[in-house]
């Protein structure tokens, strides 16, 4: 028995492998392999959460800074929108139309004013017959 040991490891000398591997190595390989997958899915299963709500985040801050962009462009053009009706009511004022009227137009107030339908239907009809 012992001569055929000493004729395996001058085999595997020459050959530069061994085939004769102890079955406990072999085994705790196995099991350090096992328990490195192992520790790599747990670590993916742990840090897969995690990185998913990191990308949720950046997107939520993305959206409430597009947000306040538009919120603040919403006030400034309230604040133009009163600005430019108020202009537009000056521009519509009754005094203004009547001066530019009278200044531009050379146009003139009546000094009477007929008030009244009966008085126009009247009128209407002396002119008819």
């Amino acid at each position: 028995m012992l001569s055929q040991n000493v004729k395996m490891l001058s085999y595997s000398k020459s050959v530069g492998t061994t085939f004769d591997v102890p079955a406990k190595v072999y085994a705790g390989k196995v099991k350090t392999s096992i328990a490195f997958r192992d520790v790599k899915m747990i670590l993916l299963i742990l840090l897969l959460p995690l990185a998913v709500t990191y990308c949720f985040r950046l997107i939520n801050d993305q959206e409430r800074y597009v947000m306040r962009n538009l919120r603040t462009e919403v006030i400034e053009l309230s604040r133009e929108n009163a600005r430019l009706k108020l202009e537009v009511a000056g521009l519509e004022a009754p005094t203004r139309i009547q001066e530019i009227a009278e200044k531009e137009l050379g146009m003139e107030m009546p000094s009477t004013a007929i008030y009244g339908m009966n008085e126009v239907k009247d009128s209407h009809r002396k002119i008819r017959d």
